[in-house]
């Protein structure tokens, strides 16, 4: 659907080709099923479906990158669609090239032309540059590195990724049309910012951040208007590119369900705070409901008045975002439950939750935003009770490294209370992180009691700096609890740590689903929910992306024979034209002679038929070099003895 509605407003602003993102069809990460047999049968069968709405539009031709098995690897291919055909770009020209050469470079950049363009496709151009044919006008760069916060170089739109770019362009004189996907692909988030640079490196078009669009050009061809040397995007912070990022997420995970609303829990937790603020920034204050869950049970004084001001925190929140406040307790009527399943305080909490969250969902379509972080995956602090339609937006973000988007947030309109980002609070949502993985460590492992006391004296000493840093160290770097910070410093600390996190484990495949905006990420790579369109309805065809490739590979040694004839035959008319033999046309049936003497003496040359080289006429039909048969869209690999240039 997202393709064919492209295709339509391709078509109304008059565009020739089409070109779509990269992790279209099954994100930048495609995995193991990318060989499965369903996958390309279903692929095969889609491209030909879009192939035919191509054709049926003013469009001429369109690219769709999508991932595909190669030998015992996966290949990013390029399909060319046009005329009703689906050419598999890269595949086809590498085995054209193997078969010509085997000393060739199988994976060189290809080419094709296009109205008397000849356009470049690269999925690496600081690697393909320097290897593109020459004559070559334009260069389409395919972005397929997802957004990460630790590699903001590799963002497009980033100031340096630009200044990159606008090097090559002067350098080698061609123009680059980077093609930047925008939106939440699976758990890959990109930001967008597509841009065109000419031969002298201005920036021709450029589209926004965060938005999706269609960015119209016409190669060759400038405006009236001066050409813009700079670009508003280089300016960008990190943190608003971060909480742009985080809101595109939001956006496209709520219309992925087909939802009008969106449920968050407020508990007064900075965390909390700001999921609610990201919602209301990304999808308006009306379509967004906050829900506060007052603690069932006894609790101390000291944690009673802390619940209290929290709950003024968060309501005062809502208030200033505008969104709807309701908080729910633990009615008496199940209190049975309490009883008849031997319930714990917090499991009663926690059921009671899932219950009303569940029918706030049911009624208002909605889907939830949860507050977790990258702390609560990576020690699996899972309630007992989780959504599967839940999204949580920073749980690819530590929870120490939410206070910068607290205050690029809070500079556009103060929304997060202070007493929510203050130190002592942050550590209080570090210590929660900490309980609830204790809690969920106590339903799946029979662990001896004087275990989980040292468990719990000791996690509750240590602050959300300590604590992300551990987590930094043991799982992102790999390096053993011994050799942490914390390891060194506090060794019983250490332990106990070292114990949540691989206790909890398998505890994250029951967490929300998140963006992946870091270069290490917790996220488990499994079969992507968009790919549920796999089941093929009349069986799958193993070869299938190969028969494409047989099919074209047949289709251009025919075409290449039919071009080597014609070619003979042309050079057999220049030949005779330089000889001074010309062609004279029968009269009344009279056979027709050459009027010199000498000519008389050998065979007369009859240059009427069908079979005789008439290229040299004005009508003659000759190499038609724009036609369809003569050129193949796809690549350029030989052909006719005179190219088109």
């Amino acid at each position: 659907m997202r393709a064919r509605s492209q295709l339509h407003m391709a078509e109304s602003r008059g565009a020739d080709l089409i070109a779509f993102p990269a992790p279209l069809i099954c994100g930048s990460q495609p995995g193991t099923f990318a060989g499965s047999s369903a996958y390309q049968t279903r692929l095969v069968d889609a491209l030909h479906s879009l192939s035919s709405d191509v054709q049926a539009s003013g469009v001429h031709a369109a690219l769709v990158p999508a991932p595909v098995a190669y030998g015992e690897g996966v290949l990013f291919e390029t399909f060319y669609l046009r005329n009703g055909r689906v050419i598999p770009l890269r595949l086809l020209a590498s085995q054209s090239r193997m078969k010509m050469d085997e000393s060739a470079d199988p994976w060189a950049p290809i080419c094709f032309d296009l109205d008397g363009l000849r356009i470049a496709l690269s999925f690496d151009l600081n690697r393909d540059i320097e290897l593109l044919p020459p004559g070559t006008d334009a260069c389409l760069y395919f972005q397929l590195s997802p957004f990460s916060v630790d590699e903001l170089s590799a963002t497009l739109g980033a100031g340096s990724c630009i200044s990159q770019y606008r090097n090559l362009a002067e350098q080698h004189r061609i123009w680059i049309a980077c093609m930047a996907p925008v939106g939440l692909y699976d758990s890959d988030l990109y930001v967008g910012g597509s841009f065109v640079l000419d031969d002298s490196a201005n920036i021709i078009a450029s589209a926004a951040l965060f938005e999706q669009d269609l960015l119209v050009c016409d190669f060759g061809k400038i405006s009236g208007e001066k050409p813009s040397t700079s670009n508003a995007l280089e300016s960008i912070s990190s943190s608003e590119l971060l909480w742009g990022a985080l809101r595109r997420s939001v956006t496209d995970f709520v219309e992925s369900f087909d939802a009008r609303t969106v449920l968050v829990e407020l508990d007064g937790s900075v965390s909390s705070a700001l999921v609610a603020a990201l919602a209301a920034d990304a999808l308006g204050s009306r379509r967004v409901v906050a829900l506060a869950f007052p603690t069932y049970g006894q609790a101390t004084a000291k944690a009673m008045q802390e619940e209290a001001t929290a709950f003024t925190n968060a309501r005062a929140e809502a208030d200033t975002l505008h969104i709807r406040y309701v908080e729910h307790s633990v009615p008496d009527s199940l209190q049975g439950l309490y009883r008849e399943f031997e319930l714990t305080d917090c499991d009663l909490g926690s059921l009671y939750r899932y219950l009303v969250l569940e029918s706030y969902a049911s009624r208002l379509n909605a889907v939830v935003l949860s507050s977790y972080t990258k702390t609560d995956y990576a020690l699996g602090g899972a309630r007992e009770f989780e959504l599967h339609f839940a999204f949580a937006p920073f749980g690819d973000l530590y929870l120490s490294e939410l206070a910068p988007l607290v205050e690029y947030r809070n500079r556009v309109s103060e929304v997060v209370p202070v007493e929510a980002v203050s130190m002592d609070a942050i550590n209080r949502t570090a210590v929660s992180a900490v309980d609830r993985a204790l809690t969920s460590l106590r339903r799946i492992h029979s662990v001896h009691g004087d275990l989980l006391s040292v468990l719990e004296d000791s996690a509750h000493n240590l602050d959300a700096d300590t604590l992300d840093t551990f987590l930094k160290e043991h799982i992102a770097q790999g390096k053993p609890g011994a050799l942490t910070g914390v390891g060194q410093m506090f060794p019983e600390l250490m332990r106990a740590l070292c114990f949540l996190v691989q206790s909890g484990a398998s505890l994250c495949r029951r967490m929300p689903a998140f963006p992946c905006v870091s270069s290490s990420p917790l996220a488990a790579r499994t079969w992507p929910l968009s790919m549920n369109w796999l089941e093929p309805a009349e069986g799958v065809r193993p070869d299938a992306v190969k028969g494409l490739v047989d099919y074209e590979m047949e289709r251009e040694e025919r075409r290449l024979e039919d071009a080597g004839q014609r070619a003979r035959q042309e050079i057999a008319g220049l030949i005779g034209q330089f000889l001074g033999l010309h062609q004279m046309k029968p009269d009344d049936g009279q056979d027709s002679s050459l009027e010199s003497d000498e000519a008389t003496k050998g065979e007369s040359v009859d240059l009427g038929n069908e079979s005789s080289p008439r290229y040299l006429e004005d009508d003659a039909p000759g190499i038609d070099l724009s036609s369809e048969e003569a050129v193949p869209p796809g690549f350029r690999m030989g052909g006719p003895f005179f190219s088109v240039n």
